[in-house]
């Protein structure tokens, strides 16, 4: 039995956009996880922006305002 006629036997004819995942991917040559990053790289990129304020002062958001205090073992 090859993985189409699995995926067509598992169908469900109720919800058939569930079959179409394991069918159509495969058939591209991408998986799930690059078909999630590339329909949602916009706002991943989004994110990256409006998080990402400058090495300096994303150390300060994490350690504090004062840089001296930054390598003492508190």
């Amino acid at each position: 039995m090859t993985t189409i006629e699995f995926c067509e036997k598992r169908t469900n004819y109720h919800n058939q956009s569930y079959s179409v995942i394991y069918i159509a991917y495969p058939s591209f040559n991408i998986v799930f996880f690059s078909f999630f990053f590339h329909f949602f790289a916009f706002f991943f990129n989004f994110v990256q922006k409006f998080y990402n304020k400058g090495l300096y002062k994303n150390l300060k958001e994490v350690f504090g305002e004062s840089p001296f205090l930054w390598l003492l073992p508190i």
